[in-house]
């Protein structure tokens, strides 16, 4: 779990920094200003959900394992 972690933790870092965001909301919100276009984005905006939504259930397997 904890590598599972890491590669999540890593391909959400790839991802937020390319649009210089630190989150999913981040990178919402620059669409949602016009910083960003979707058309630029969506793909991404996708992925990163998923990721963080991911990461997410592996902390707290890991929290879970570790009581």
């Amino acid at each position: 779990l904890e590598v599972e972690l890491r590669n999540l933790s890593i391909e959400i870092g790839k991802i937020s920094g390319r649009y210089g965001v630190n989150s999913f909301n981040e990178l919402w919100e620059g669409l949602e200003a016009g910083k960003i276009t979707e058309s630029e984005c969506f793909d991404d905006l996708s992925r990163l959900e998923y990721l963080e939504l991911e990461r997410e259930k592996v902390v707290k397997l890991l929290q879970k394992a570790a009581q």
